[in-house]
């Protein structure tokens, strides 16, 4: 059981490390080995038993909530068809993401709300550098190709405690 454990934090770390250099090929050395330091501390002491990433308690879960508001329903899902491969990618290649999910406002049909939670801060700093990111997010981003305007967007930035639970 515990060879079973090992083989599966393993298992993690080789995905996790082919991921970073994914991430770092087009940065300058220094900001490659300070933003592989920074993920790399982060993450050292998150891969529990099963080999699930997981917080530790010398990590703080962080939460971005983008609560956004469209000019249409048309744009509302024309965004979101633009924004699914974002969300595939991060349940694929991030690992310190561990929810990204977004949800429909229940008396609102122009409102949307992105949930987004990392294991620690430095897990949304390595999402907001992806190719992906970029590509779909970032001003002028594909995300927003074929909508009347962009949506008016707030942000809610939260720290986990140690009172409840996410999952069951």
């Amino acid at each position: 059981k515990i060879k079973t454990k090992v083989l599966a934090a393993e298992k993690g770390k080789a995905k996790y490390e082919k991921f970073v250099r994914k991430e770092t090929e087009d940065k300058t050395e220094d900001a490659k080995t300070k933003g592989v330091h920074e993920t790399v501390t982060a993450t050292e002491n998150l891969i529990a038993g099963d080999g699930k990433i997981t917080p530790s308690e010398n990590s703080e879960e962080f939460v971005l909530i983008v609560n956004m508001t469209f000019a249409s329903t048309q744009d509302r899902e024309i965004f979101l068809g633009n924004f699914k491969p974002l969300a595939e990618f991060c349940f694929k290649s991030e690992p310190n993401t561990l929810s990204y999910k977004m949800f429909n406002d229940k008396d609102d049909p122009l409102k949307l709300t992105l949930f987004e939670r990392y294991v620690n801060e430095s897990g949304l700093k390595v999402h907001g550098t992806s190719a992906m990111f970029q590509k779909l997010i970032r001003p002028g981003g594909e995300v927003l190709k074929g909508l009347s305007k962009p949506p008016a967007k707030t942000y809610q930035k939260l720290l986990a405690t140690d009172i409840g639970f996410m999952t069951k």
